[in-house]
């Protein structure tokens, strides 16, 4: 199965946070609204939305979409804010995201320069940010006219305040991140000095990580630096898939095992291409030994463990030439030195640690 590639991050109602190397976008409406915002605070907006009233549809949180439907739950219910078509459209880009977690990274590649000190937040306490200035101009753009203001003017009140507080949500979303990294950049500077593993340890790379449920670093004798994550991909991919039928009605059905097991592997690839990227950008080592452990269920016992699945060196020279938004992540990692026994059927098989 093809996926596009880009990265969204559901904000609420009407908006989707897409996060790029030029900075931060904002999604809102079915179509015909989309700001974009660079790390500097700097926007550039454009907006058609159709006919005289706001358009909008209802989103869903990837991760909560998600897993219900790969817990076998209904994926809508009987008061619908969003067509089936768009539904349909939202879980395929839900999946999107989970395959394309390497076309970014959670750092900027100049964090350690301290740049980012010398730049302009991206607007001040007690201003509109600029997705809520965008939201007004759309808001102020769309009011009805007269009779309309008499017929559906609550409508419209009550569309208008919930689309200023999601774009007030993703300002609050832009300006965290950037004063979380520009705390990081400081940091940087003032630990020099300091090993990897310190300012690794220091800086608490999980906690920015989606989906990376633990994370330990440390060097070996021959001073390379070793990374170990814990994934769960089985508790984020779906098992079942959701389609538009002839007749325009929503189908769910489940996966293929090959096709299952095919988006289990690009997400973990996804997720290890990410993570070495936030290495490099945070500590610039030569190479990094980067071990993946997923946690397993164990069928008879029913106790859950971590298995090593994945173990690979990146070096920083090869990693620098991935032309990341064009490569398969899965391709891309078995063009290094690697350990993986993947299998089409049955997935991730427990390897031994790349010496």
């Amino acid at each position: 199965m093809g996926f596009n590639f880009r990265k969204r991050i559901r904000l609420g109602k009407y908006f989707s946070l897409n996060v790029g190397k030029s900075g931060v976008s904002l999604s809102a409406g079915r179509k015909g609204f989309r700001q974009s915002i660079n790390t500097k605070g700097q926007a550039r907006t454009t907006i058609g939305i159709p006919g005289t009233g706001l358009s909008y549809s209802k989103t869903l949180n990837a991760k909560k979409l998600i897993n219900t439907v790969g817990g076998n739950k209904p994926v809508h219910s009987t008061s619908r804010n969003i067509s089936f078509e768009e539904e349909v459209r939202q879980f395929n880009e839900d999946l999107e995201y989970l395959v394309t977690l390497h076309h970014e990274a959670d750092y900027p590649e100049d964090i350690a320069t301290g740049s980012i000190l010398e730049g302009d937040i991206p607007y001040k306490s007690g201003e509109d940010g600029p997705h809520a200035r965008a939201a007004r101009e759309v808001i102020e753009e769309n009011k009805p006219g007269f009779f309309k203001r008499i017929f559906s003017g609550k409508q419209y009140r009550d569309d208008s305040e919930e689309m200023l507080n999601q774009a007030k949500a993703a300002d609050e979303e832009l300006l965290s991140k950037w004063e979380r990294n520009k705390k990081i950049s400081g940091d940087l500077l003032k630990m020099k000095e300091a090993s990897p593993v310190e300012v690794l340890k220091n800086i608490g790379l999980e906690k920015d990580m989606e989906f990376v449920e633990g994370f330990d670093c440390s060097l070996d004798s021959g001073g390379c630096l070793n990374i170990e994550i814990t994934i769960n991909p089985e508790s984020v991919v779906p098992k079942e898939y959701i389609t538009l039928t002839p007749t325009g009605k929503l189908s769910i059905r489940e996966y293929s095992k090959t096709d299952y097991y095919n988006i289990i592997s690009q997400f973990t690839a996804a997720l290890t291409l990410r993570t070495g990227r936030n290495v490099f950008n945070l500590v610039s080592p030569t190479e990094i030994r980067l071990h993946v452990h997923e946690k397993k269920m164990n069928g008879v016992s029913g106790l859950q463990s971590e298995v090593l699945i994945l173990s690979v060196l990146l070096d920083k020279e090869t990693f620098n030439k991935i032309n990341f938004e064009q490569s398969q992540p899965f391709d891309t990692l078995t063009e290094f030195r690697h350990e993986v026994d993947f299998l089409k059927t049955k997935g991730f098989k427990e390897v031994q640690r790349l010496n």
